[in-house]
């Protein structure tokens, strides 16, 4: 562990903490040199609204429902589902902000295979290297889990459970267990 944290110990500060950041200000602290960017990207949600609401008035709702509606509430729920299961399993912890650090957090993750798609979605599966290092990039995700496994076998998180399957047991756990009392330091699904 101390060497995982030499290796990420300069990227996060001791007075900054990630987990108070409030991500709809573009201005704070995280997102410094990303400012323009975050600007670009409001611009280009009120551009595709005025666009969907133009081609909604043109073509009909029930089009632009069909067309637009349901390809996007396919990929909003498949992020859905992908995010739970990378921060989600048995024995995953989730610490109080007193026992939380860059490196437990980034090693709380799952790594997961998405089958068919999972080079299609850019090896997202390998998800501890993912936030261990986030400058990889996707097309080496593969090798740097490989020796990370092999180098720290006793700190990778991983399940092989199909997707859908794993997303309803860890959902129903998640509704049983998610009440956290307030002075508890580490928090793990049983």
């Amino acid at each position: 562990m101390k060497l995982l944290t030499a290796c990420v110990g300069h990227v996060v500060s001791d007075s900054y903490n990630p987990r108070h950041v409030n991500h709809f200000n573009p201005f704070e602290k995280m997102f410094v040199g990303h400012v323009v960017g975050c600007m670009f990207s409001l611009g280009a949600m009120a551009v595709t609204g005025l666009a969907a609401y133009q081609y909604g008035v043109a073509y009909g709702l029930t089009t632009l429902i069909v067309h637009y509606g349901m390809p996007l509430l396919v990929l909003g729920t498949y992020i859905v589902i992908v995010t739970f299961l990378h921060h989600h399993e048995v024995d995953t912890p989730w610490f109080s902000d007193d026992r939380w650090d860059f490196v437990r957090g980034q090693l709380s993750t799952v790594d997961r295979h998405y089958g068919a798609i999972h080079h299609v979605i850019h090896n997202i599966g390998t998800h501890q290297m993912h936030h261990m290092f986030t400058r990889i990039p996707h097309y080496h995700l593969e090798q740097a889990t490989e020796h990370f496994r092999r180098a720290f076998p006793d700190l990778v998180r991983r399940s092989d459970e199909p997707i859908l399957p794993a997303f309803v047991r860890m959902f129903k756990k998640f509704a049983q267990q998610s009440t956290i009392d307030d002075d508890a330091k580490e928090h793990v699904y049983k």
